[in-house]
């Protein structure tokens, strides 16, 4: 014999969500996040009462250990197909402001002028729903533009400009997941998309090497997915989203191609390394070593030189005596 107290076999043949005590979010408040996170991923809906328990437990969530929330998060980020159901109803209870508040300051923040159909928060939000389930490149996608209220101006023709905000959205993001407990990996490999999310695709092939070996190899792809989901996630306002998404490709296409030809993408494949530096130039160990190894990994990329013990001892002795007549 089945015993139901609580009636939970009724609640989900009614796909419906219900707390089963007045306690429910005050014993743990991490629930009301995931009574959110259940009626987006199950399509369920939250009973009335129940929902009036979430909206007055929501400043209880500061209560919660970052881990926690945090964990929460990176559900929200894998399980839910359309997070954006998620961040919404988290701003309607009163959630998304404990937890995020760069991100709640994000709503109402107009974009005219800038070919988007939403406000900041909701241009967000959206981005995560095209971006894939992975936690690095929808956290990149939730926090991408978390700068722009802080660097938003309105010029004389009525239009809102955002210049930097990609670099203070880095450092939001790095202060934000940093807050939050999150690896430092994580933290390095978001504040790397974030910071670099706003590309050109008119980079010379010199230029793109070095994009990509500033962005990091292993990071490219997930570059990539991050400004295709930005490009999708700007709504019908955007007249031009058809061409840019063919510029889009045949950039993405042009950054493949140069990965395959050149494959010296670390320091540490070159044809030498920090012990032949210091023995064949008697240079002791220190900063200049990695100058040096770094000047020629910067030769090697942009194509200036094989990665050739040979020419890369002849082009360190060049630099070296270089750096010796700079301080002098």
């Amino acid at each position: 014999t089945l015993l139901d107290p609580t009636g939970g076999v009724k609640d989900i043949k009614r796909k419906l969500i219900r707390a089963t005590s007045p306690e429910s979010f005050s014993d743990d408040p991490v629930r009301t996040m995931r009574a959110l996170r259940f009626e987006a991923q199950l399509n369920f809906s939250i009973e009335e009462r129940t929902e009036e328990l979430i909206h007055e437990s929501a400043r209880l969530i500061k209560l919660v250990s970052a881990e926690r929330i945090r964990d929460e998060l990176e559900r929200i980020l894998t399980r839910v197909q359309k997070p954006s159901q998620v961040f919404d109803r988290m701003h309607e209870t009163g959630i998304l402001e404990q937890i995020l508040p760069e991100l709640e300051r994000c709503y109402g923040v107009t974009q005219p002028g800038c070919f988007h159909e939403y406000d900041v928060f909701y241009h967000s939000i959206k981005t995560v729903d095209f971006a894939p389930r992975t936690v690095v490149v929808r956290l990149a996608a939730l926090l991408h533009d978390i700068g722009k209220p802080k660097a938003r101006r309105l010029g004389e023709d009525g239009r809102a400009r955002f210049y930097g905000h990609d670099v203070l959205s880095e450092r939001m993001t790095r202060s934000i997941l940093k807050r939050l407990r999150f690896s430092n990996k994580t933290i390095e490999d978001v504040s790397v998309l974030v910071r670099n999310h706003m590309f050109n695709y008119r980079f010379s092939d010199r230029g793109l090497r070095r994009f990509i070996r500033r962005v990091g190899y292993e990071r490219i792809d997930r570059l990539f997915a991050l400004r295709k989901a930005d490009i999708l996630s700007r709504g019908r306002a955007y007249p031009k989203m058809d061409e840019e998404l063919v510029e889009f490709s045949n950039f993405k296409q042009r950054a493949k191609d140069i990965i395959e030809s050149v494959p010296e993408f670390s320091i540490r494949e070159l044809a030498i390394n920090g012990d032949d530096i210091m023995n064949r130039f008697r240079i002791p160990e220190g900063p200049d070593v990695g100058k040096v190894l770094r000047h020629l990994f910067s030769l090697v990329i942009d194509g200036k030189i094989p990665n050739k013990e040979d020419v890369l001892l002849s082009a360190a002795e060049e630099y070296i005596s270089k750096m010796k007549k700079e301080r002098v």
